[in-house]
């Protein structure tokens, strides 16, 4: 990663514990987390690159938005909804 990285807000969300691992079956890239509190983390990438992580507790979701210019990481935009 190259230059400055830019974090938009904080969103501070609960301890997760015990998380059982997926993995994609064609890549084996982490696909998913799941906490023994059924709380979830999914991961979405494209072009090879990490562009989302989705946190769902209950009813609530924490998302991670990671933004690129070319190969560079420029910034992480976290939302709750």
């Amino acid at each position: 990663m190259n230059g400055d990285l830019n974090v938009i807000g904080v969103i501070k969300t609960p301890t997760l514990t015990n998380p059982t691992f997926g993995y994609s079956s064609g890549s084996g890239a982490l696909s998913s987390i799941t906490y023994s509190s059924s709380a979830t983390k999914t991961f979405t990438y494209t072009s090879n690159k990490l562009t989302r992580i989705d946190l769902v507790i209950g009813i609530k979701t924490y998302r991670k938005t990671f933004n690129y210019t070319g190969d560079n990481l420029t910034s992480i935009v976290e939302t709750e909804f």
